[in-house]
């Protein structure tokens, strides 16, 4: 093998080897959430859990068993309302859903913040390419309706009719992908 031969091949398998470091986090890409790095070669939980703003979140879902199934291999969009919001919900509605006799419930309403597959806000746009709304079938088995309030900011309408705005974009994860939501959204009556 000649010399730029030997540099083309070399070249070659670089450029080969490169998707793979980096979907194992060299380098890592990171973005913000609860004042921490959401690190892509962590799984959801274990970067859930860095976050300031998602010990509600985080607490429910252990309770409710889906912090297990979110650890598995995905991949998973998960839609992360903010400890803010679950504060906004009505008096006395998280500490119903918390009761051990309501887990059923508390599973249908964060199961309704989990999509399987690998949603980015850019696939997501691109489902909306020509159309007002797109549905997402979620874990819980009901539908979440995208949309936008504006060229590129991604709204979500629960089954109740409630839109949830994407605030933090695109946090990828080892097994998906976080977004954090304003609000918390709510099952079917």
């Amino acid at each position: 093998m000649r010399g730029t031969e030997k540099w083309a091949v070399a070249l070659l398998l670089l450029a080969l080897a490169t998707p793979v470091a980096a979907q194992r986090g060299f380098p890592p890409t990171t973005v913000i959430v609860g004042g921490q790095p959401m690190v892509s070669d962590r799984e959801l939980p274990e970067n859930l859990a860095a976050s300031a703003d998602h010990r509600v979140l985080l607490g429910l879902l252990a309770s409710s068993g889906l912090l297990e199934q979110l650890r598995g291999r995905g991949p998973f969009t998960l839609f992360a309302p903010t400890d803010a919001a679950f504060a906004a919900l009505p008096p006395g509605e998280l500490e119903r859903l918390r009761l051990p006799e309501n887990k059923a419930g508390l599973r249908a309403l964060l199961g309704l913040h989990i999509v399987p597959g690998n949603f980015s806000s850019k696939r997501m746009l691109l489902l909306l390419r020509g159309v007002k709304s797109a549905e997402l079938d979620t874990l819980s088995g009901a539908e979440l309706t995208l949309g936008t309030n504006g060229p590129s900011n991604l709204v979500l309408r629960d089954p109740m009719g409630d839109l949830a705005d994407i605030v933090v974009y695109d946090a990828k994860q080892a097994n998906g992908v976080l977004f954090v939501i304003d609000r918390v959204l709510q099952p079917a009556a």
